[in-house]
């Protein structure tokens, strides 16, 4: 295939990519529970799709699509199986892992790597401590897990925008994969501890608000790729 034909159908690829996530967005958060969950899993699946047909950035982009192919494991897990979540979180540490080995090839500084690496390890270690104190006898596998694959995200979003703009897409799309959790999070939080008015009418507005910041974040982060292909055009 020569390199025009190449670059329409990359970019056609992404047009389409793109109308099929909005297509899906409103059946995301309309419709009823089952057809609702298929419309998720759909949604990872198209990213892994566009993963696939674009081939720019190989060194490191095939990091992300691997990354990308274990979110389509862990959204197995947790949206459509039953009572898998520790799975889910499991498969969601591998795709941290798998960011994290993308931004340390992509960083040039020998001291931002160091710290990248050594700054992780200490958080997860902090994290898992604050677990266990809070948590108490409750603290078990998946609170673990959790934490760690909570903490790698966030360091991920970090060390993304402290390359600069050529990854500000995939930063936004890590801060936007850590609103989702954090949605989750307040859920869980406001209903088992806390009232809020708010928080009511956000979760009782038959709203998938985890959804509205995760679709948007896979997407940004599938698109990465296509800005690879774009940067390897210009060299």
């Amino acid at each position: 295939m020569d390199t025009l034909n190449y670059k329409r159908i990359t970019r056609l690829s992404a047009i389409v990519f793109v109308a099929l996530e909005l297509i899906l967005f409103p059946l995301i958060q309309l419709t009823p529970a089952r057809v609702s969950e298929v419309a998720c899993y759909l949604a990872i699946v198209f990213v892994a799709l566009f993963a696939a047909v674009t081939s720019g950035g190989e060194k490191e982009g095939h990091l992300i699509r691997l990354g990308i192919l274990f979110t389509l494991v862990a959204d197995y897990f947790l949206v459509l199986a039953d009572d898998a979540q520790l799975e889910g979180v499991i498969a969601f540490i591998a795709v941290q892992l798998c960011y994290f080995a993308y931004l340390f090839k992509r960083e040039e500084r020998t001291k931002v790597r160091v710290v990248n690496a050594a700054s992780r390890i200490v958080l997860s270690i902090l994290l898992v401590i604050a677990a266990i104190v809070v948590l108490g006898e409750d603290t078990d596998a998946l609170a673990i897990a959790s934490v760690l694959y909570y903490g790698n995200l966030v360091a991920n979003a970090v060390f993304a925008f402290a390359l600069g703009k050529e990854e500000r897409i995939f930063a936004v799309g890590l801060v936007l994969f850590g609103m989702c959790d954090l949605c989750i999070g307040l859920e869980v939080l406001c209903s088992s501890y806390l009232e809020s008015s708010v928080m009511d009418f956000m979760y009782g507005a038959n709203l998938n608000l985890p959804w509205v910041f995760y679709q948007p974040s896979q997407t940004l982060i599938g698109l990465r790729l296509l800005t690879m292909v774009r940067e390897d055009e210009k060299h």
